[in-house]
């Protein structure tokens, strides 16, 4: 009898012990699924805000740069008394320089005259009542909201900079690019594509919308009217709208739970808002969130071991997505987008540096000659070369195809033409065939930083060193072209 009362007892010890570590599993199970939930939440949004900076620098600075462009010539304007066949004369020429598609001037009393890119011209067209117009007249440099072309079919965004003479308003400089300028940048893949980017303002209407849609009716004019985020957070979000802060938030659509960050351009009101499934940012989370919730009636030591390898899979899952967005996949180093981040970085410390294109010559025939594989090899040795050839202070990046780009120190023109000498000659060594008698040449485009002011348009800065490459592309005599203060030398 003692040893079957003993026994009852050790059994419901054994019982009550076992319920204990049961529901003391099943709370930890519960308020560890509730903590990771809020960190799933919280690098969501950290890795969105990212993402979407990144393409809001990109869109800031094409804005900017068109509008320096328009800044500059408006000076030149407002030098001497011109007649309206002179001014659209500089205008007809400066339109083959840029993106604009139509650019014109616009008098005090609203009445402009316009020339596009093929030397058409519109004499007495009626501005004066576009709000851009109105707002450049006050002294302003002003983007327009996306607008139908009044000329053409399509749409448009219109730039507008007033122009001075001796101090008093002569009128308006304006220019027109055609809105899928804007659209090309937030189309660009993201996250293997699965992301969705869109332009609104500050009412939740669609100035800009990516060609990778989400939304897929045409006819919907503001986010708000697909019910995406329910009342209540959209009355919270219109208010933050107005007041230009981030917001961030989840929704479900078709059955697929999303992310949603929108994110300030501070101009016109506008936002960038990136929407991305749940699943494609955080899918080795949720994987291993089911498989804690499975285990849960595990000891306590198994939990443990599961929080160290989801916190394990949640680091690998960050550092795998920044690769994805920052880095190019066939050689390991900065894409266009992270280069052009760390060298506005660099260039704000100090200026004395340039930036090298380098490309290889006939690369195509390089494939067509050994195989794309071999291809592959050759650009893997070229990135290979150039990070061996740079400091912890200058940076390296493939573009796309065969183009490199180097942002290296810069003292002494010869010291830097020595560098890329050598660059070119490892290059030149590669051996992607055992009897191979094809030498691999290159060639560089050089543009060197000029009279910096605390600020440099970085595309402005890209598209004078690329054009130094296709100078070079040309050049049977000098491999490398550097062009300074806008004129094109050689080594």
């Amino acid at each position: 009898m003692i040893t079957e009362k003993r026994l009852k007892k050790q059994i419901t010890i054994a019982a009550v012990t076992a319920a204990g570590i049961f529901a003391a599993l099943a709370v930890t199970a519960i308020m560890a699924f509730i903590t990771l939930s809020r960190a799933q939440k919280n690098e969501a949004e950290i890795y969105l805000n990212e993402v979407t900076e990144q393409y809001k620098s990109t869109i800031v600075t094409q804005m900017e740069g068109y509008l320096h462009v328009l800044e500059a010539l408006s000076t030149i304007l407002g030098e001497k008394e011109m007649e309206e066949d002179e001014i659209l004369d500089i205008l007809e020429i400066e339109n083959y320089q840029n993106d604009f598609i139509r650019m014109g001037f616009v008098g005090t009393d609203g009445i402009g005259e316009l020339v596009d890119m093929d030397g058409v011209r519109y004499e007495n067209v009626r501005l004066g009542e576009e709000e851009f117009i109105q707002d450049a007249m006050k002294g302003n440099s002003v983007v327009s909201n996306t607008m139908r072309d009044r000329f053409d079919d399509g749409y448009i965004n219109c730039y507008g900079v007033p122009v001075y003479r001796k101090g008093e308003l002569l009128g308006v400089l304006t220019a027109a690019s055609e809105y899928e300028s804007f659209g090309k940048i937030i189309s660009r893949p993201i996250f293997n594509g699965s992301a969705y980017l869109h332009i609104i303002d500050s009412n939740g209407d669609f100035v800009i919308r990516s060609g990778h849609k989400l939304i897929e009716n045409e006819d919907c004019q503001n986010i708000f009217d697909m019910d995406l985020l329910g009342a209540g957070i959209e009355e919270n979000l219109l208010s933050q709208l107005k007041t230009g802060e981030t917001f961030f938030s989840g929704f479900t659509r078709n059955n697929t739970k999303f992310w949603v960050f929108f994110a300030p351009i501070e101009r016109n009101g506008w936002y960038l808002v990136c929407m991305i499934p749940q699943k494609a940012l955080n899918a080795n989370f949720n994987r291993m969130t089911r498989v804690a919730i499975a285990v849960f009636s595990i000891i306590i030591l198994l939990l443990v071991i599961l929080f160290a390898y989801i916190y394990m899979l949640i680091r690998n899952n960050r550092n795998e997505m920044r690769r994805l967005a920052y880095y190019d996949p066939l050689t390991g180093l900065y894409n266009k987008a992270r280069f052009v981040e760390e060298a506005m970085s660099l260039l704000k410390q100090k200026s004395d540096y340039a930036l090298v294109l380098l490309d290889v010559v006939n690369f195509k025939f390089v494939n067509e000659l050994f195989g794309y594989e071999k291809g592959d090899v050759l650009l893997r040795h070229v990135a290979q070369v150039c990070m061996n050839a740079i400091d912890s202070a200058e940076l390296c990046c493939r573009d796309n195809s065969d183009k490199f780009a180097l942002l290296m120190s810069y003292g002494e023109k010869q010291a830097l033409t020595d560098r890329l000498t050598k660059i070119m000659e490892s290059i030149s060594r590669c051996q992607l065939d055992p009897v191979q008698e094809y030498r691999i040449l290159c060639n560089c485009g050089v543009k060197t930083v000029e009279n910096y002011n605390g600020r440099v348009d970085f595309d402005v800065f890209w598209d004078r060193a690329d054009l130094a490459l296709k100078n070079a592309k040309g050049n049977q005599n000098d491999a490398i072209i550097f062009m300074v203060k806008n004129c094109m030398k050689g080594k």
